[in-house]
């Protein structure tokens, strides 16, 4: 019984736990492992004598730092710190999902615009005689250029969006980011026509009627694909400001708490 208690006394509280768990189905087993948890706690002295209930007090003492009259101070200064910290976690994880939000609103525009487009080129059509008015939104040349819309709008707000996570738009000025939008809208704009000149397969209207049909428009569309960026900006800026403000706050507070 010796050795099985030197045993005990090498290990802490919760491996005699986990002894007591795995011969749980042995009442001695058990009984030994809820005497030791009595005997680690110190209420009662077990010796080879027997057991003596004279073991040391177990009351909880008081830190020494228990009557400080800043200690409520420190807990709240804490607790402060934590809410700053969260709210700028927050600030910053708010910033993406608010860009494209205004990225696919614009983007839906953007669709509206190139579809009516393509309407025109039908419309032209009908004043031909070639089509009739009925038919023209289920023509299959306008189904086909929807679909293929449909995809190219997909890739460009994945292009999009991978854009505004590698760039800290709020630390770029305005000269540097102009440049900056302008080379974006190219890309995408040609990412768009080779988009089209994959997928679209048009019968009636042919894709280059409908290169030349959309170079009207061009000024448009790149003025919502800016939009897209400079709106982007504004939010990144936004929340840098939001975050300094946080930061601004906590400051006075320790100001005003801790002098």
């Amino acid at each position: 019984m010796g050795g099985f208690w030197e045993l005990l006394a090498a290990r802490d509280v919760l491996e005699v736990a986990g002894i007591a768990v795995i011969f749980v189905a042995s009442t001695w087993a058990t009984v030994l492992a809820i005497v030791y948890l009595i005997r680690k706690a110190r209420i009662v002295k077990v010796s080879k004598g027997g057991v003596d209930f004279s073991g040391k007090d177990i009351t909880r003492k008081k830190t020494p730092h228990s009557t400080c009259i800043h200690g409520k101070d420190i807990v709240m200064v804490l607790k402060k710190q934590a809410e700053m910290i969260n709210a700028i976690h927050e600030a910053k994880a708010c910033i993406i999902p608010e860009q494209m939000k205004y990225a696919e609103g614009r983007g839906a525009d953007l669709q509206g615009l190139m579809q009516k487009n393509f309407l025109h080129l039908l419309d032209e059509e009908i004043e031909a005689g070639n089509l009739v008015d009925l038919s023209i939104l289920d023509h299959e040349d306008y189904r086909s250029f929807k679909l293929c819309l449909k995809a190219v709008y997909s890739d460009i707000l994945d292009f999009v969006r991978i854009a505004f996570r590698e760039n800290h738009y709020s630390e770029k000025d305005e000269k540097e980011f102009r440049i900056y939008v302008d080379n974006k809208v190219n890309e995408i704009i040609q990412k768009a026509t080779d988009g089209l000149n994959d997928m679209y397969r048009g019968r009636l209207i042919q894709r280059s009627r409908v290169y030349k049909e959309n170079q009207r428009i061009i000024s448009e569309i790149r003025e919502i694909l800016s939009d897209v960026f400079w709106q982007a900006r504004a939010v990144a800026h936004k929340a840098k400001d939001d975050c300094k403000k946080i930061e601004k706050d906590f400051e006075d507070y320790l100001d005003e708490t801790i002098g």
